[in-house]
């Protein structure tokens, strides 16, 4: 299950909310070479959200997977929503395949669950998830934001 891990008493209803710094460190934007990106962890669904614009090269993948790795420890949080309808893919189909490589060295786990979001690129994302799901990583894409959303849910193992 995933989690924040500084929380504090809300007397009203006896349950735990948030505490300001803690809702401020569970949203984060960076940027990179032509892209941007917001990593946030939504508390409803216990679920990594990152939301992208522009270019997605090895380079940018590179630290959208360093900082997606750091928010999951710190979140104790490994099901994870990449929203990549804003984005468009300049990677070769062999910098794809040598991806999972790549992503190891920042951080990525068998153990997370990838579920990435696209419009455009079909053909690029499609042989991401191949090549992924060849490497024993539960990935998938969609074009469809809630079919996202409902394959994380369903995981059996959170």
């Amino acid at each position: 299950m995933c989690h924040s891990r500084s929380l504090q008493d809300n007397p009203k209803d006896g349950g735990h909310r948030p505490s300001a710094s803690e809702k401020e460190r569970s949203k984060a934007e960076f940027g990179a070479d032509r892209l941007t990106f917001v990593i946030g962890l939504n508390p409803t669904l216990n679920v990594l959200e990152v939301r992208a614009k522009g270019e997605i090269n090895s380079d940018n993948a590179r630290q959208i997977a360093r900082r997606v790795c750091e928010f999951a420890a710190k979140h104790d949080c490994y099901r994870v929503l990449f929203d990549y309808k804003q984005t468009y893919v300049t990677e070769s189909i062999l910098s794809i395949y040598e991806n999972p490589a790549r992503m190891e060295q920042e951080g990525l786990t068998r153990a997370m669950r990838l579920a990435v979001c696209y419009e455009q690129d079909e053909q690029k994302h499609r042989f991401w998830e191949t090549v992924f799901r060849n490497r024993g990583y539960m990935a998938r894409v969609f074009n469809n934001e809630d079919d996202a959303l409902q394959w994380l849910m369903d995981a059996e193992r959170y």
